[in-house]
């Protein structure tokens, strides 16, 4: 339901007033000290690249994740791993220090330093933490069961690991036009990809002759095209999420009768979505209110989030496990802990927390001004998911007073 509010602007030297009583008053003025300034930042060597395919789209690097394992970013950007240790995966090399990002595969780990430089251990058994020489600096990694898929400062992707698999399923063949890469995902052999300008590519999906198990060629590198506000990609075992900008999900994949459980169909009416991770054959998807919705198959109860679960800002996923990261940096995991290796026991410490966006700053110019406010109000009277400030999926007086509080707030 949308109340449709005519917002009259009553400008002044300092301060826009909205034309409905008792909402309070939106303050712009450039002079006033209480208008947040957000600063452009240049990221260093080994950060994740920061690129734009809308006004609120910001590529940041997990810092939680979950596999037969955990890993994380501690808030000292010292790394912390826990759960199954069978091939020393969660013996993190001594002298490592802080860290830029991390990779949690089947049975290894990855770490990016600052100088772009990756760290691996636990299983080698397919090459998976032996860098190729000449690799170059690396800007965000990504795992799947066994290989990984590197950004490459310049934008260009590079593959390693499971070259020489038993069952080879495309993991290393990266399609012809894969470059100036903002943002990678991989699952099992799967990797997606998004290009600068917002064109998706996916590969990996290729089910080998007299491979023992159900087909992996299920449409999960079918990616959709002609996207151009995608903020988010999450790469399932055999299917795919997108993140848009105005807050909804699209997904794609799961066409394989056997392994499909609705991880692909998106909930009705899911909006005011702000991150997405894909499992095995689930889907997570956090809300603006810092709830998490989880849909596709829970025989382990992976995708029922825990009751009470809130204050939510990111979530990871993996085979039949899920791990939600909270504002304060406390994490939770659910699901199933197939092999017993305690990945659901997660430490009680503080992970760092990615910058969350100024959700007022709809032109993305990193100031509050009225420019701001009039985009809101057409947002909010055009049934924008990303005016809905209370994710209720209304349009209400609740919603404008949410919007001047953060806007007031600074950011």
């Amino acid at each position: 339901m949308r109340a449709f509010v005519p917002v009259i602007v009553a400008a002044t030297a300092s301060s826009v007033a909205a034309g409905t009583p008792g909402l309070g008053e939106l303050r712009f003025d450039a002079a006033d000290p209480r208008v947040a300034r957000v600063a452009p930042v240049v990221p260093p060597l080994g950060e994740p690249l920061a690129t734009s395919a809308g006004p609120d789209s910001t590529v940041v690097t997990p810092t939680v994740l979950i596999s037969n394992h955990g890993l994380g970013i501690r808030a000292t950007g010292a790394v912390a791993a826990w759960g199954q240790n069978n091939f020393g995966q969660t013996v993190v090399p001594p002298g490592l220090g802080a860290v830029n990002g991390i990779a949690s595969g089947q049975f290894h780990s990855l770490a990016l330093r600052a100088d772009g430089t990756l760290q691996g251990w636990g299983s080698n058994e397919w090459g998976q933490i032996s860098p190729p020489a000449g690799l170059g600096a690396v800007r965000t990694v990504e795992t799947g069961a066994d290989h990984n898929s590197v950004v490459l400062l310049d934008g260009r992707v590079r593959v390693f690991g499971c070259e020489n698999c038993p069952f080879i399923f495309g993991s290393s063949n990266v399609p012809p036009g894969v470059q100036n890469i903002v943002e990678i995902d991989a699952e099992g052999p799967v990797t997606i990809a998004r290009r600068a300008d917002g064109r998706l590519f996916g590969w990996g999906d290729i089910t080998p002759p007299n491979w023992p198990l159900p087909s992996i060629s299920c449409g999960q590198s079918d990616v959709p095209q002609g996207l151009t506000d995608v903020v988010q990609l999450a790469a399932g075992t055999v299917h795919g999420l997108a993140l848009r900008a105005n807050g909804t999900v699209i997904a794609w994949g799961a066409q394989c009768p056997e392994t499909n459980f609705g991880q692909a169909d998106v909930p009705p009416g899911l909006t005011g979505v702000v991150a997405i991770a894909a499992g095995a054959q689930h889907s997570l998807a956090v809300r603006s209110d810092g709830t998490v919705v989880g849909w596709g198959l829970d025989n382990f109860g992976q995708a029922t989030p825990p009751p009470g679960l809130r204050d939510v800002i990111a979530v990871d996923a993996k085979l039949f496990l899920s791990i939600a990261l909270r504002r304060d940096g406390t994490v939770v995991a659910w699901g199933g802990d197939l092999n017993n290796g305690g990945v659901l026991n997660t430490p009680s410490v503080r992970f760092l927390t990615p910058p969350q966006p100024c959700r007022p700053d709809f032109n993305g110019d990193g100031e509050l001004t009225f420019d701001d406010v009039q985009l809101f109000v057409g947002l909010f009277n055009a049934g924008d998911a990303r005016a809905d400030f209370n994710a209720d999926t209304e349009f209400t007086f609740d919603d404008i007073q949410q919007f001047i509080a953060a806007f007031n707030a600074g950011c």
